[in-house]
């Protein structure tokens, strides 16, 4: 399916990157003074030319606009923004700085940030710089005009603060400046501003017209020093050496002097709309996260997918929770795979479902009408959202389909019952053919085509019909839909009822072309899948609950890029999930041969120790490992490790694991289990090399390969029911295994701030959790010998950092039993908890 049109990109890029000659006024290293100060005009016309044909949206064929006017309040930036989103989605314009204030023609006044110190206008019509503000508001109050003020600073001057107090409702950016106002004005009422797509300006529109595998970024550089520069580094870094990096609008300031130096060329681009549609060129677009460190959702995230293209991204805590469907580079990886075409494939897939979920969250319209209607003002009005869907064939085959779909607001009914049914109470018609099998996005995706499109069908082109691959536009409009079944059409079409009633060969008008993945994609999967290559190599153990869309976005596609996937086994074992996660392990297992699935019925077991033992006893692989949902290995990194094992195997035959180190993503990252910087350490006798020194190793169980016969001859299970398992597991592998190896070239990447993350809870039920995993600890060091050591040097340090910074976070009505908890492990090593205060 990849449209790979490189030759221009190609050419223009290798004229671009020839350094130009020096001359003997130059300083040798003028180049490295001043990269990129001149752009590359052969490749700056190559994208250009290539993306003067990339269409854009035609309208919104969903939503009308609002009828409304809105004064907007401000000179800044910001307030210019606002009055061009107001023009896009309200049918009447908002009125400028100059307009008067009066109550027949003005329906709201909207104060975008107005952090300008009394330079705008309305303060110097009103009377000052604070009292104008105040003067403003007032006098719409009494004229009954409600008022918004947003708030996307975070310096609360007290004109804003006096603003607030009067404004019907004051919208910023994230909870913590919401909690500074409410602690600052009395009885204020506030909302958080929704991450709301405009469709009109960020769409799939053309996006698959091109694919130059390269990585586009036409950001704002982040200031040096900080953790987004960091990311910045990471991803340029990466894509440098892959030869994947094309940056627009990169000037040579001091700013980007961090940057520069990783860019092989930067282009100037006129216009923002020029750079989206640039943008839609390449195989991937890369977002930087400035504030990293911010839970709330990313309005650049999100507009980047909705382009539908794949999105690379530095982590950030907001990106991470909210938009998985982003693939985070947090660390310096091997980027030249995810251009294969195999991986671009499922790059794409991913895209798509991330524009669904972008696009089903809510768009400006929506958003901007929630609040509108909060106000008591005019919203958008809307389509019916209802479905009428017309199953055809096995009535079995086709409520399996039909019940596979995300998209709720939908009602299935026979060819036979399809005529009796008021076509006026839905808003669009779909088909479902038995013979076909659909995705869960399938009406999904194409009610969000009527979104950014202003269309009377939404069909497809493209297929996987049948299981095999025909080529055919997609993100395109169309004049004509000529398969029922892979289309749906909106009430308002003048031939809908005759398309309900299957009079129409053809349908014509007005119309858009989806991607072909929710029609039969599964079934050319399997085809392409249909046999195991052998006895599997590696034995992948996964426990699951409750996180079925991690495991689609972020463990899968790690597994998949090695090119041992087609010799793996993937041990998919659920511990009591909810159905959405029962559903997508179900299907991948339907999918791919080489993964199998296993569940629990009788509800979760608090942790993974229970499907990971499970895996253990049904693994048939010669290596084992394990991996969650919500991790993933380092781009080809279980490659690395069956490398080194077959490597130094055959040197030591008594070589029963290789382990790697583990990566903890968060805002401030820490690496665990590195035992071998830039190199390869053998170990036979790791109670010389670590436990008799007082050195308790982390080993990464999840970035780590062990022998099946190790695994059998020592019985080696995890804890039940426990916290803190996985770090007993590794130091029973040391303790039971002939020899081991350590490597520094594979990583596992452990995002440890997931926001619904079991892990992350701390309260009563850790610390007695926590005390099953110590009783088997303190039964495994004594009979290894190893107790009094652990006692001596391990045990007090861990006690301090560790278990009582946790005991000071558990809630106040928990602390008591916690405590006790806490007590009963000291006990366990002859201490008492009192110690340690």
């Amino acid at each position: 399916m990849i449209r790979a049109t490189r030759n221009d990109l190609r050419r223009a890029k290798r004229a671009a990157l020839t350094p130009p000659k020096s001359t003997s006024s130059q300083s040798p290293n003028a180049a490295q003074q001043e990269p990129n100060a001149k752009p590359s005009n052969a490749l700056r016309d190559a994208l250009t030319e290539l993306s003067s044909g990339i269409p854009h949206s035609n309208g919104i064929h969903h939503f009308s606009k609002i009828e409304a006017t809105v004064a907007v309040v401000g000179n800044d930036q910001m307030a210019e923004e606002f009055r061009n989103t107001f023009n896009r989605i309200i049918r009447l314009n908002p009125l400028t700085l100059d307009s008067q204030l009066a109550a027949d023609h003005i329906d709201a006044v909207w104060l975008a940030n107005c952090d300008c110190n009394g330079s705008c206008g309305w303060h110097s019509r009103t009377g000052g710089s604070d009292a104008g503000l105040s003067n403003l508001l007032e006098i719409a109050k009494r004229q009954g005009i409600p008022s918004v003020l947003s708030v996307t600073t975070s310096r609360l001057d007290p004109h804003i603060l006096e603003a607030a107090r009067i404004a019907n409702l004051v919208l910023v950016s994230n909870e913590l400046i919401a909690q500074e106002v409410r602690d600052r004005v009395d009885g204020v009422k506030i909302r958080i501003a929704e991450i709301a797509v405009d469709p009109l300006l960020h769409n799939p529109v053309g996006s698959q017209r091109h694919n130059l595998r390269s990585a586009f970024f036409s950001g704002e550089i982040p200031k040096p020093s900080t953790e987004s520069a960091r990311g910045l580094n990471v991803i340029f870094k990466s894509l440098k050496n892959a030869s994947a990096l094309v940056v627009g609008r990169l000037e040579p300031t001091a700013r980007n002097a961090l940057a520069t130096q990783y860019v092989d060329c930067a282009i100037e681009i006129p216009g923002v709309a020029s750079q989206a549609d640039i943008a839609k060129l390449f195989s991937y677009i890369v977002n930087v996260e400035h504030d990293v460190d911010s839970p709330s959702p990313s309005t650049a995230a999100a507009n980047l997918q909705a382009q539908g293209v794949p999105v690379l991204s530095n982590y950030s805590v907001g990106v991470f929770n909210h938009y998985p469907w982003v693939r985070i580079v947090p660390e310096r990886c091997d980027i030249e795979r995810l251009f294969a075409e195999e991986e671009l494939l499922h790059a794409q897939l991913r895209a798509q479902y991330a524009l669904h979920s972008v696009m089903s969250n809510g768009t400006q319209r929506e958003a901007f009408s929630r609040l509108f209607e909060e106000l008591g003002l005019p919203t958008a009005k809307s389509r019916p959202e209802s479905v009428l869907v017309i199953g055809s064939g096995d009535w079995e085959r086709v409520q399996e389909s039909f019940d596979r779909q995300i998209y709720s607001n939908a009602t299935l009914v026979s060819e036979a019952d399809a005529a009796a049914r008021d076509i006026e109470k839905f808003g669009y018609v779909a088909y479902i053919d038995a013979e076909k099998s659909y995705g869960p996005y399938y009406l999904q995706g194409r009610v969000n085509a009527f979104k950014y499109t202003n269309s009377t069908f939404v069909t497809q082109d493209a297929s996987y019909i049948g299981g095999r691959w025909v080529d055919g536009q997609i993100h395109e409009y169309a004049d004509a839909a000529r398969d029922r079944s892979t289309t749906v059409v909106s009430t308002a079409h003048p031939d809908a009822v005759n398309f309900i009633l299957g009079r129409l060969e053809e349908l014509r008008g007005e119309g858009y072309l989806v991607d072909p993945y929710e029609v039969d994609f599964d079934r050319f999967l399997r085809n392409k899948s249909d046999v195991l290559l052998g006895a599997p190599l590696l034995s992948v153990i996964v426990p699951v609950y409750n996180n079925g869309t991690y495991l689609l976005a972020k463990a899968l596609p790690s597994l998949q890029s090695n090119a041992a996937w087609s010799r793996m086994e993937i041990l998919l074992i659920d511990d009591g999930s909810d159905s959405a996660t029962l559903e997508i392990c179900s299907t991948l297992a339907g999918i791919y041969p080489n993964i199998k699935f296993f569940s629990f019925a009788d509800g979760g077991s608090g942790s993974a120790s229970r499907p990971r033992n499970y895996g253990l006893e049904r693994a048939t692989g010669e290596l084992i490992t394990f991996l969650d949902p919500d991790n993933e290995i380092s781009l080809g990194g279980y490659d690395t490790l069956i490398a080194h094992f077959d490597a130094e195997i055959r040197k030591n035959a008594d070589v029963e694991f290789v382990s790697a180190y583990q990566a903890k993503i968060a805002v401030k990252r820490s690496y665990t289990g590195r035992h071998a910087k830039n190199n390869v350490v053998v170990i036979s006798d790791f109670n010389e090399n670590f436990f008799s020194q007082g050195d308790f190793p982390v080993i990464s169980t999840q970035a780590a390969v062990l022998s099946r016969g190790l695994i059998e001859r020592s019985g080696l299970r995890f804890v039940e029911r426990a916290v803190g398992q996985d770090t007993l597991f590794g130091w029973e592998v040391i303790l039971n295994a002939k020899a081991g190896v350590f490597v520094d070239d594979a990583f596992l990447i452990y995002y440890a701030e997931r926001s619904d993350s079991v892990t992350n809870v701390v309260g009563a039920k850790y610390f007695s959790r926590v005390l099953i995993n110590e009783v088997e600890k303190e039964r495994v060091l004594r009979e290894h010998g190893i107790l009094e050591i652990y006692k001596r040097t391990h045990m007090p340090k861990f006690i301090k950092t560790w278990y009582l910074p946790r005991l000071g976070r558990v809630p106040s009505n928990q602390y008591g039993q916690a405590r006790a908890d806490l007590e009963k492990i000291v006990q366990l090593y002859g201490h008492t908890l009192s110690e340690y205060e």
